[in-house]
């Protein structure tokens, strides 16, 4: 196609005249992104192979693979994320199509040995973000495919691919899971990567890898991945935490600790706000902190401390240490923290999210012995305007919320938010917050009735 041909076109003029090697295209992470969108394209179309030199391919792939291997994105353990995952699938796939086989065991032995560090034993990137799973499962799949043509029967290799193999296994059935759950519901949890558009990273995967996607339907999980509860017309989707926090390799995700998107009948109910830009400002800020999920704060402050987050490290552990537990079952889910307890008086905080037949129950509770600002926040995706002080209609539903704090009456206000639909991109949209000072302890039930309407 046109496109196809012109895309061809602009590789040809940027491999005549490569920029220097100052450069910012010669960025470590750059240089991995288009070594493997060429090969890629070059073996999905392959039609096209013959519209450039095989030397100066053959070039372009050995400069390519010697300048990745001699600038590693690894910062030590505790700082390294899955940036160094990239720089070893592009390795293999220049290494691949080169036959270089040291640099070919290489790159497969740095991607198996931070996989065993960045992915979960089910298969679930531990960086806690949605379209951050299905970008990197992309990544080891490609691998994958360029490596079982290159490692020869009987090579010490052998072993590390089946390792990766296995890897590919779970991480299909993890991506599997959020597809299904998420679906194109357009909210994202966690960060959103400025790769590709997230639409572009799911069709890339059913396009490349239909055979991954397949499979049977994600039950509701709990543990240190995802708790995804639900069926039939609801579905409910949250990133989990592990047991003990702080923890490694948090890089993408937020201070969302209990908060959930709700779908019903396939229509987004309650959406994350997502992360639409890296850059320090107040938007960013907003949409990774606790207001920027349906979550509570106390007193202004998250559920767990962020304020010693030194690029991916904590620093004085006692202050922001915290245990947590999380449960999901079929039409539920639940999260206990102590999180809070750094605040003086504050103890013990529970919530508990059900799904009713007419809705949505959730129950807070904190324990304590102070006098305390509670806020609470409800994101409606774009298309939702506000009907009254507490209902919401949009995508041909109205929503109705009802919260009730012993006989003390919540201030509700609605205000807009910025919702991020893709990196760079954000849309007006509509939340709803919640504010009281109570006596701890204290409980918040809130229930969300669904009903449809023409809006």
């Amino acid at each position: 196609c046109d496109a196809e041909v012109a895309a061809l076109r602009e590789v040809s003029e940027w491999l005549a005249v490569p920029p220097e090697r100052q450069h910012e295209a010669w960025e470590t992470y750059s240089c991995c992104e288009r070594v493997v969108n060429l090969a890629v394209f070059l073996a999905a179309r392959p039609q096209y192979q013959a519209a450039i030199d095989s030397e100066t391919l053959r070039h372009f792939f050995a400069e390519s693979l010697a300048w990745i291997d001699s600038r590693l994105e690894y910062y030590g353990l505790a700082r390294t994320n899955n940036h160094l995952l990239n720089n070893a699938r592009a390795m293999v796939v220049a290494a691949s199509l080169l036959g270089n086989q040291a640099a070919l065991v290489r790159g497969l032995q740095i991607f198996a040995r931070m996989g065993r560090e960045l992915f979960s034993s089910a298969g679930f990137l531990r960086e806690r973000s949605s379209h951050y799973q299905l970008v990197v499962a992309n990544w080891l799949f490609d691998l994958l495919h360029f490596a079982r043509h290159a490692v020869p029967i009987g090579s010490p290799a052998q072993g590390v691919l089946r390792e990766l193999d296995a890897l590919g296994e779970g991480v299909a059935a993890a991506s599997r899971c959020l597809v299904q759950w998420l679906g194109d519901s357009g909210t994202h949890i966690g960060d959103i990567s400025p790769d590709a558009h997230p639409a572009w990273t799911l069709r890339r995967l059913q396009m490349l890898y239909p055979e991954r996607l397949v499979g049977h339907g994600c039950e509701a999980r709990s543990g240190g991945d995802w708790l995804l509860a639900g069926g039939g017309r609801n579905r409910l989707a949250a990133s989990a935490f592990p047991a003990v926090f702080p923890f490694l390799y948090a890089h993408h995700g937020h201070q969302d600790l209990g908060s959930f998107v709700w779908i019903h009948d396939g229509k987004l109910v309650l959406a994350d706000a997502g992360r639409s830009t890296y850059a320090g400002c107040e938007m960013a800020l907003f949409q990774s902190g606790p207001a920027g999920h349906n979550t509570l704060t106390v007193n202004g402050l998250g559920p767990l401390s962020e304020s010693l987050l030194d690029a991916g490290q904590w620093l004085p552990r006692p202050y922001a240490a915290a245990t947590v537990h999380m449960k999901a079952e079929a039409d539920s889910f639940s999260v206990s923290h102590d999180g809070f307890a750094r605040i003086p008086g504050v103890g013990a905080y529970r919530r508990s999210v059900r799904l009713v037949a007419e809705g949505l129950m959730v129950e807070d509770h904190l324990d304590g012995d102070a006098e305390v600002v509670l806020e609470m926040y409800w994101h409606f995706p774009p298309g939702y305007v506000p009907a009254g002080e507490a209902a919401a209609l949009g995508n041909g539903l109205r929503i109705d919320i009802d919260a009730s704090i012993d006989t003390l009456r919540p201030l509700l206000e609605w205000k807009e938010y910025p919702f991020a639909a893709a990196y760079g991109e954000t849309a007006d949209a509509t939340m709803q917050t919640m504010r009281v000072t109570v006596c701890l302890p204290s409980t918040i039930s809130t229930v969300f009735r669904v009903t449809p309407c023409a809006a």
